[in-house]
C-alpha cells in the first residue's frame, strides 16, 4: 500500500466519522435536520473517494468508464 492509498482511507474515514457523529446527534434532535444533511454528505463524499481510489487503480478504459459512471450516483 502505498501512500497515495493511505491517504485516501484515512480521508474516507475522516468522513465516515464525521458522518456517524452528526447522524447520532440528529437522531437525538430530530427537530434538526442540518446534521441529517451533514451526515448524508460526509457519507457521499466518503463512497466519492471510494470511488475515485479503485479509479486510479483501474486497469482498463472500460473499468475506468463503469467506475465514472458509479462514481455520479452518491452525487
Amino acid at each position: 500500500m502505498n501512500w497515495i492509498d493511505a491517504s485516501w482511507t484515512v480521508m474516507a474515514a475522516a468522513c465516515l466519522t464525521l458522518a456517524s457523529i452528526h447522524l447520532l446527534v440528529w437522531n437525538n434532535q430530530r427537530s434538526d435536520r442540518a446534521h441529517l444533511a451533514f451526515a448524508v454528505a460526509g457519507l457521499s463524499v466518503a463512497i466519492t473517494g471510494f470511488f475515485e481510489l479503485l479509479m486510479m487503480h483501474a486497469a482498463s478504459a472500460e473499468q475506468f468508464a463503469d467506475l465514472l459512471r458509479w462514481a455520479h450516483v452518491p452525487f
